[in-house]
């Protein structure tokens, strides 16, 4: 190793140690004011500035960054207290339905406005009144049901990618438009009823990582709804 080579390596271990020693000591500049006077950093501008002008400036940085995300945690707090509200309202209308055509009307509607969706879809397994003449009154059968299988015994919504089968059955000559979705598995304990399926043209609209809390209250809400109307497998 050349000296000059040394030379740097005892530099960067020396900075290392110093970056160490103020990482753990950051009172050290209040122990030792009068080092503040020496020290000057570059400005942007060109000029000299001193640390503390620096540190000023990193906080205040720091203030408005801290204020950006604050402001969207507002907007997000607000939205989803409109939310809440729309959506208990919808619910409030849906423990006046008599019959399942109603539960069907009134969920398509609400969830159409307050979820932003395109298309909705709930299919179940069993029911007891069979003389239903609704047109979106699917009863998933023995052929379909291992299509759907996982999704009905997740815990949560789900909005991983349907196959066309999949879509085609859901949404029927919708099901072109879908670019995204999510899966409600409408199930009580170990019981399973069916599921709710709600697609948009948007395909940024329904993703992995959003949050469902409210999705997953709803599918709640709606199997205790729909209960009276189903035989349990």
């Amino acid at each position: 190793m050349s000296s000059e080579q040394a030379d740097k390596l005892s530099l960067e271990i020396d900075e290392k140690q110093v970056i160490e020693y103020l990482r753990h000591h950051p009172d050290f500049f209040q122990l030792h004011r009068d080092l503040l006077s020496e020290l000057e950093l570059p400005h942007n501008t060109g000029a000299h500035a001193s640390l503390i002008e620096r540190q000023v400036d990193i906080l205040r940085q720091q203030r408005s960054e801290l204020k950006q995300k604050l402001d969207q945690l507002i907007t997000s707090a607000q939205a989803n207290e409109i939310l809440s509200e729309d959506i208990h309202q919808g619910q409030l209308m849906l423990l006046d339905a008599e019959t399942l055509e109603e539960i069907f009307e009134l969920v398509d509607e609400s969830l159409q406005e307050e979820f932003d969706a395109d298309a909705i879809a709930i299919r179940l397994i069993n029911i007891q009144d069979k003389s239903s003449d609704y047109d979106d009154l699917i009863i998933l059968d023995d052929a379909i049901l291992p299509d759907f299988e996982k999704m009905m015994m997740a815990g949560n919504p789900s909005c991983e990618s349907l196959t066309h089968k999949q879509l085609y059955y859901l949404f029927g000559s919708e099901a072109q438009d879908i670019a995204s979705n999510v899966i409600i598995p409408l199930r009580d304990d170990e019981v399973i009823y069916g599921i709710l399926a709600i697609g948009s043209s948007d395909p940024e609209r329904y993703q992995a990582d959003m949050g469902t809390i409210f999705l997953r209250r709803y599918g709640e809400f709606l199997t205790h709804l729909l209960k009276p109307f189903l035989t349990a497998e």
